[in-house]
């Protein structure tokens, strides 16, 4: 039940227990004899018995006991029903407060969405441009490079280093590193560091770092 229908049933209970205790109030005015009636009919009738004089309150007082129940029932109802109205009133505010505190997150998230579409896109660029740059191995090719890899190991590392400056003079980086790619660490470290050409070592080492095998 809502709040304005608990408020518009108080206000009909609060109605009838104004009613009930005029009612209450106007039966017993109209029950209640006055002194010059008593005293006239006491003249009229001096020979009267000595019964009872006023036998009709004495039936109405069980009638004022059972609406003075009423009345306490009602009471205690609206009462009752204010109680709930007052709760239900505490309710709502938490329930208001609750609906402002998730706006206010869903806002927050928003906002932070917002913050990370530039950060997220340059990633998913830089992702891409990297995949665009890999050097890729195919799977029979890889054979013949262990094998040659192999050779390299067990040749100086000056040697090693003088063939692979070469291959990078003549357009053939991607071919050196691949072979590098597929030697042991050490090996590959010691011909790396016998390179004379320091740039062309920082261009190995770069092309080492995007080398994928395919399959």
């Amino acid at each position: 039940m809502t709040g304005k229908k608990q408020l518009m049933l108080i206000a009909a209970l609060l109605v009838v227990s104004f009613g009930v205790s005029c009612g209450i109030s106007l039966l017993l005015g109209r029950t209640q004899p006055s002194a010059a009636t008593e005293r006239q009919a006491a003249t009229t009738q001096p020979h009267a018995t000595t019964a009872p004089a006023t036998p009709r309150m004495a039936l109405l007082r069980p009638r004022e006991r059972q609406l003075e129940e009423l009345v306490r029932e009602l009471r205690a109802r609206v009462a009752e029903y204010r109680q709930k109205l007052r709760k239900l009133e505490r309710r709502e505010k938490r329930i208001a407060m609750a609906e402002k505190l998730l706006k206010k997150e869903a806002q927050d998230l928003e906002n932070l969405r917002f913050q990370l579409v530039g950060p997220l896109t340059r990633l998913k660029e830089a992702k891409a441009e990297l995949e665009q740059t890999r050097i890729l191995i195919a799977k029979d090719e890889a054979v013949n490079l262990k094998r040659t890899a192999k050779i390299y190991e067990k040749m100086d590392a000056g040697s090693s280093s003088k063939i692979l400056e070469e291959m990078c003079a003549n357009k053939q980086e991607d071919d050196a590193a691949r072979i590098l790619h597929y030697m042991s660490d050490r090996p590959a470290a010691k011909i790396l560091g016998e390179i004379t050409d320091k740039a062309v070592a920082a261009k190995l080492t770069d092309k080492l770092k995007r080398m994928k095998q395919q399959g």
